[in-house]
């Protein structure tokens, strides 16, 4: 797949590198995700990357600031939240003429590929297959695109993070594979603690399907449980006093427990008195048979991104320039994140 192309997503960046120019990767990223799921799973070439007239990856963020406003108080009364939702409508009418008019052209396409699964789930049902085709559109360009970005101002800021996977992302570049893609141990790493401090989506809901207890306390069927993976990822008694820290060591293969009987014990002989913890502890994608169905497709788009970026170019941070948070529908940045590259 030309998702795992080394040249894949950089040609754009090239036109800044060594300019002086200020870039902002958030959004650079953003379209570079778009056009990886456009490929990987419905063969569609948008490549917003290199086209300055395709709107598709604009229209995405409207509808998905959009969605965010379901959850503001006011927001359907507000005169700005009104207008908001009034362009949140018609990118998503946009999106769906896009998705319709692919999906009529991808009929006689022979390449298979995740849409052949969706037209054959409901053949001749076409507001089923745009509606399919958006959510994974929806649900993961954006999530992808925010993680990676605050991963990358970890790793431009701090040479060492830099160096920390460089050696490996060589090996992967020299000669760009999937068997290489997923061995890539210390970028996995830093995607993990990434998610654990900035999980995409802060929380899930779930209702229970029977009567439970849970530390004494009977919870009846049909309660809606709130999981909240934002705290999951910031609970001291898990992660330590350090919790607030990036630091992709937390996840050596040898801090996990293969036990499922207590949530975590403590072993001093690290240097930084990492723990065993429960496999449940560390949730970014759900757990169980409503597990986020792009996971695995989420980590491969990490990974070939971050390891193009970093095998690719030389970053610079600007001076005094702070990556902010949002906590909406999903967590985001607020202005993105600027920096010069070489």
């Amino acid at each position: 797949s030309s998702g795992i192309n080394a040249e894949y997503g950089v040609k754009r960046l090239w036109n800044f590198a060594g300019t002086g120019q200020i870039v902002d990767m958030n959004s650079w990223i953003n379209l570079a995700a778009c056009d990886i799921i456009g490929l990987v799973a419905f063969n569609w070439d948008i490549d917003s990357v290199s086209r300055d007239d395709e709107m598709f990856s604009e229209y995405l963020e409207i509808a998905f600031t959009g969605a965010a406003l379901a959850g503001v108080p006011f927001s359907r009364i507000l005169p700005r939240h009104r207008q908001l939702r009034e362009r949140s409508k018609n990118a998503v009418r946009q999106l769906r003429l896009h998705c319709a008019r692919h999906i009529s052209k991808h009929r006689a396409s022979e390449k298979w590929c995740l849409l052949d699964i969706i037209l054959a789930l409901a053949p001749g049902d076409l507001q089923f297959q745009v509606d399919e085709m958006l959510a994974f559109f929806l649900a993961g360009q954006e999530t992808v695109a925010h993680v990676l970005t605050f991963a990358f101002s970890h790793v431009i800021r701090d040479p060492a993070l830099a160096k920390y996977c460089e050696d490996e992302i060589k090996l992967y570049l020299m000669e760009p594979s999937f068997e290489k893609l997923v061995s890539l141990e210390q970028t996995d790493m830093i995607m993990k603690e990434t998610l654990r401090l900035y999980a995409p989506v802060p929380g899930l809901r779930r209702i229970l399907s029977r009567d439970t207890t849970i530390a004494g306390h009977l919870i009846p069927k049909g309660t809606v449980i709130a999981h909240v993976l934002h705290l999951y990822g910031h609970w001291e008694e898990i992660w330590g006093a350090n919790h607030f820290l990036f630091d992709p060591q937390r996840f050596d293969k040898s801090s996990f427990s293969i036990s499922k009987k207590s949530c975590l014990s403590r072993t001093t002989t690290k240097v930084h008195q990492e723990m065993t913890r429960h496999p449940h502890s560390f949730l970014p994608f759900g757990i169980g048979p409503r597990v986020c169905i792009g996971k695995e497709v989420a980590k491969i788009e990490f990974k070939v991104l971050l390891a193009n970026l970093l095998g690719t170019f030389r970053f610079l941070p600007i001076e005094g320039e702070v990556i902010k948070q949002a906590r909406y529908s999903s967590v985001k940045p607020v202005s993105g994140y600027r920096c010069y590259l070489y």
